[in-house]
């Protein structure tokens, strides 16, 4: 696919959409603005759930201590559980944070990846 067709495709979609860009290099600061507020809502959401997460571990931490023998097989997975969970968010938090800061520093580097990565 050539360049012309790649502007010709950004066109049909932002007419289609309702917005009004004549071409890519108008294109591409509003598309960045649009990833870098997605990738920071998605890392605030991550993060959230990430420090949910540890907040539950630590309280079942505190009840696994205090649970007689026979309860503590429930805690025990309570702690695992939201230790897992929350180290996956954790790693997604991080992600959505890299992203973020590479659509702020190189909104036109990445919008070209995202583009060639829709196309394939």
């Amino acid at each position: 696919m050539n360049a012309n067709e790649v502007n010709e495709v950004i066109n049909n979609i932002c007419e289609k959409i309702g917005i009004g860009i004549n071409n890519v290099k108008e294109f591409v600061p509003v598309f960045a603005k649009y990833k870098a507020i997605d990738s920071a809502l998605s890392w605030l959401g991550f993060l959230a759930i990430t420090v949910i997460f540890i907040i539950l571990a630590r309280k079942a931490i505190e009840a696994y201590k205090e649970a007689d023998y026979m309860d503590r097989d429930i805690f025990g997975f309570a702690v695992g559980g939201s230790t897992v969970v929350a180290l996956i968010c954790g790693c997604g938090s991080l992600c959505n944070l890299f992203d973020m800061i590479k659509w702020i520093i190189v909104p036109e580097a990445m919008t070209v990846q995202y583009i060639l990565d829709m196309i394939q």
